[in-house]
């Protein structure tokens, strides 16, 4: 199954993908004509010291794996910006029946 969207993120916390418990591949982008960088992390309370900085026109690809049997959950991506706004777009690809 692959699953996409976007997320506009300003200077307020906002949840942008969930991670699922299944083998998956996550693409984030953030939109060439954002102005600010956009930080990721895993918990809430992501800031500029905390969270992966994504530049504007930037992406990064991960792989994930953390299965349900092994103790795994869905994990949600939080991002913000220390100031101003950006676009992040997402594509997920995840196999559901492992």
């Amino acid at each position: 199954m692959i699953v996409t969207g976007q997320v506009s993120v300003g200077t307020s916390e906002v949840t942008l993908v969930t991670v699922p418990v299944n083998p998956c591949i996550v693409i984030l982008s953030s939109d060439p004509g954002s102005a600010s960088t956009v930080y990721v992390g895993t918990t809430t309370g992501v800031s500029s010291s905390n969270g992966i900085p994504l530049g504007a026109g930037q992406s990064f690809t991960f792989a994930g794996y953390h299965h349900v049997l092994q103790g795994g959950q869905a994990q949600l991506l939080y991002a913000i910006c220390a100031s101003g706004s950006a676009t992040v777009g997402y594509l997920m690809s995840e196999d559901p029946t492992i």
